[in-house]
């Protein structure tokens, strides 16, 4: 039987794409008990993350030094978030779904990956996002929305982008060098749904 283990995969992404995904793991470990225990400590996690995320809206202007302190934030945290990897593959033992629960993803899915709920790329120009959503059943629109620079605690606090009639959405003229978050739900016969899980990009 092939041992189903954490892929390392992570390393390969931009750095903004990998901000995005170290604060997914860490709200799995806060969240869900099987992780509550990890061999990094939260606080270690996050301050790394809040370390590059720093470091890369610094290195974005092109300073060489500022790159260079971007560089080593990185580095660091690649190290830290390759012993979460170690930590979940442990606890784990094999199973894909937990694996998958987690951020990290598995060698061998017992079955083929779902499309997200929602994802956030950047778009070919400077300030451009592209927003790609898993189609939802019956749905005959969809409502987007976003927030600059935090997520918001309330509903109020999100900003309506536009309707779409297809799961995917261009947003343009966004700052660079700024986070946003972005949730999007569908408009069914029946009504509106529940928005998605929230995702975020920092903006190139």
């Amino acid at each position: 039987m092939l041992l189903i283990k954490v892929l390392y995969d992570f390393i390969k992404l931009s750095v903004s794409e990998k901000i995005s995904l170290y604060r997914f793991i860490i709200k799995s470990f806060t969240t869900n008990p099987i992780f509550n225990a990890p061999d990094v400590p939260i606080e270690t996690s996050t301050a790394a993350v809040d370390a590059l995320e720093t470091a890369y809206l610094n290195a974005l202007h092109g300073d060489r030094v500022a790159i260079s302190i971007r560089n080593d934030c990185e580095a660091a945290a690649d190290t830290i978030y390759r012993d979460n990897a170690a930590f979940v593959e442990r606890v784990c033992k094999g199973d894909p779904t937990l694996i998958l629960s987690s951020g990290f993803n598995p060698s061998h899915p017992a079955s083929a990956p779902q499309k997200a709920a929602l994802t956030a790329k950047h778009g070919p120009n400077s300030g451009d996002v592209d927003l790609d959503a898993k189609a939802i059943d019956r749905a005959k629109s969809y409502q987007w929305k976003y927030s600059k620079g935090s997520l918001p605690t309330a509903d109020a606090g999100w900003v309506t982008l536009g309707i779409s009639t297809r799961a995917s959405f261009v947003v343009s003229d966004l700052e660079v060098g700024v986070i946003y978050y972005f949730i999007m739900a569908g408009v069914t016969p029946e009504g509106v749904t529940d928005f998605c899980e929230p995702v975020s990009i920092i903006v190139t």
